[in-house]
């Protein structure tokens, strides 16, 4: 874990995540794929289908192959977030709401929601998800458009 253990996830006009320092985590920094997935469970309101995540991400793949690729991915998130970040249930996955993990996407919404418009023009640094691409995720492209029309 970084040094803070607290942590930000910057989604809008880059992809990436930051330890309270400003330093980024070299395990999930580099990984747009991977931190693509975080900002989906950071972004939903309720828990994610472990079929939406792989569908999403991992649709090319054969089933066997897309659920250990899923594994990796949350296993490397407790890595980092620490062990009780990500909440599994058989077929549900969420962010715990004790995870140590800010999100400007959802500091945003919270700012124009509180008519803090200010402090939503500092927040937005840019398209969510800006340049990010999961070849071949029609489901994934879709998701990010309703992020941006939401946002």
């Amino acid at each position: 874990m970084l040094r803070g253990n607290r942590f930000r996830l910057i989604t809008l006009g880059r992809l990436t995540l930051e330890g309270e320092a400003g330093e980024g985590d070299g395990t999930l920094a580099g990984r747009k794929s991977r931190l693509a997935v975080l900002a989906m469970l950071a972004m939903a309101k309720r828990t994610v289908t472990r079929d939406t995540l792989v569908d999403t991400f991992w649709g090319e793949q054969d089933e066997a192959r897309a659920r250990h690729s899923l594994s990796n991915v949350l296993s490397s998130f407790r890595r980092v977030l620490g062990g009780d970040a990500i909440a599994t249930r058989e077929t549900e996955i969420a962010l715990s709401r004790d995870a140590p993990l800010s999100v400007d996407a959802l500091e945003l919404s919270d700012a124009i929601e509180r008519k803090e418009y200010s402090r939503a023009v500092d927040l937005y640094g840019g398209p969510f998800l800006d340049d990010v691409v999961i070849d071949d995720s029609p489901g994934f492209d879709q998701w990010v458009a309703r992020e941006r029309r939401r946002l």
